[in-house]
């Protein structure tokens, strides 16, 4: 009996904690701010440069829409269908926090720095590809039916 309510307690806590997570999202401005410390055009606060605001802000909504579509199969409330697109950098970015933190911040500075220094965009896009390599094996799988379509399984003789 004490197991059972330990059990429903844990299952009560885990569907709060996930409730939670859905509630507070990354935004586009938070992988933004990452991805200009990355670029070295931070303030002393870690807010990002008025300079840097004004040369990179406009591209990256649509630079993180395209980023969401390469890494949207990666994230854990994967399910098929259609990536997120961000209007602007206030939108909440609906994947996995590691991989908006840690991931499409790499990916957005790449492509931010792409014609002002190619050799620092080549090392952010590689950091990128070896972040999202490795979240790829903890990727979960998505089961979907399949459909016989030479009566294999139906027992012919096929």
């Amino acid at each position: 009996m004490r197991r059972a309510a330990g059990r429903e307690n844990k299952e009560a806590l885990l569907r709060q904690d996930a409730e939670n997570k859905e509630e507070i999202m990354v935004t586009g401005n938070e992988i933004f701010t990452i991805a200009m410390a990355l670029v070295d055009e931070v303030t002393p606060e870690g807010a990002p440069t008025r300079e840097g605001e004004r040369e990179f802000a406009g591209r990256a909504p649509l630079l993180l829409t395209s980023l969401a579509g390469e890494v949207y199969a990666y994230s854990s409330g994967y399910e098929g269908g259609s990536p997120p697109v961000l209007a602007s950098l206030a939108d909440a970015v609906p994947l996995d926090d590691a991989l908006c933190r840690t991931v499409l911040p790499y990916g957005l500075a790449a492509r931010l720095m792409l014609e002002e220094n190619p050799a620092t965009a080549s090392f952010f896009e590689a950091r990128f590809e070896e972040l999202l390599g490795r979240n790829a094996t903890r990727r979960r799988a998505v089961s979907e039916d399949i459909t016989d379509l030479y009566g294999i399984r139906g027992g012919g003789n096929g």
